[in-house]
């Protein structure tokens, strides 16, 4: 009986420690702006105003999106670049029928994985709280 009770202490215990774990990596992917970086084979890519860029680079997270690359100047030299950019959650009909790049699928999809990580974080929150306090006898009652 003695060695299933410790048996049980310790399988709270180390749950309690991978859920908190889980919650710090939680709070670091909705607190940074870049989270995921890949890097990939130098792709080329024609903008609007008609320079090659040579794209190296992604790193994005819940916030924003950069592309990074270079371009080639007249000298033939690289010239480093990075553009970022905010995700718009709520973009107006305008900018969607401007902008290409913009799909309301993947503002969908930004906007539930966004809503998605901050319930998730406070469901988490609130979980730890609640096994961290103590209230009353726990509603175990003793009939003597």
């Amino acid at each position: 009986m003695a060695g299933v009770l410790v048996w049980e202490k310790r399988l709270l215990f180390g749950s309690t420690a991978a859920t908190l774990l889980a919650f710090l990596f939680q709070i670091v992917a909705v607190g940074t702006t870049s989270w995921i970086h890949i890097e990939f084979r130098t792709t080329l890519v024609q903008n609007t105003s008609g320079t090659d860029q040579f794209l190296t680079g992604y790193s994005g997270g819940l916030w924003r999106s950069c592309e990074e690359g270079y371009t080639l100047d007249g000298q033939g030299q690289k010239v480093d670049f990075e553009e970022c950019k905010s995700h718009k959650f709520f973009p107006e009909d305008q900018e969607l029928k401007k902008d290409k790049k913009t799909d309301i699928q993947v503002v969908d999809y930004v906007r539930t994985g966004s809503a998605f990580a901050i319930i998730s974080l406070l469901i988490m929150m609130l979980g730890h709280i609640f096994a961290f306090t103590r209230s009353g006898d726990h509603g175990i009652s003793s009939s003597d």
